[in-house]
């Protein structure tokens, strides 16, 4: 029996938990895994990883002067098999669509972006 609740209301559009705050079927065990691990225990470990993404210097640059830590999610998004056939599948067409894309602009066969804009990128090479 998982005793880990959520204090007020759940929206409808929750991944992990329905609106009376019981863990919808995917993420059951994950539920049932962080309420076994106790909620401070689980604040340590969020608050070790979020240590480690700066500390590893895992960010992205918003301008030349300053990078920010990626943001990270303690809790999985968990895809269902099916859900995930989906998602597969677009991410599959996208990646041949930039790497076609790619060839194009490597072999000057394209038109749409300007050579010179190409050229002078500072990680075309």
């Amino acid at each position: 029996m998982v005793s880990l609740r959520v204090n007020g209301p759940v929206s409808a559009n929750n991944e992990c938990l329905d609106e009376t705050g019981a863990a919808r079927a995917p993420y059951e065990a994950l539920w049932s895994s962080i309420d076994r691990m106790g909620i401070e225990a689980f604040c340590a470990r969020g608050a070790a990883a979020n240590n480690r993404v700066t500390g590893d210097s895992f960010t992205f640059l918003l301008d030349p002067k300053q990078f920010r830590p990626t943001p990270t999610d303690l809790l999985p998004r968990i895809i269902a098999k099916n859900d995930w056939k989906t998602v597969e599948a677009g991410v599959g067409q996208r990646q041949r669509a930039l790497n076609m894309f790619l060839v194009d602009l490597y072999c000057g066969t394209q038109d749409v972006v300007p050579s010179d804009v190409i050229f002078s990128c500072n990680h075309f090479y």
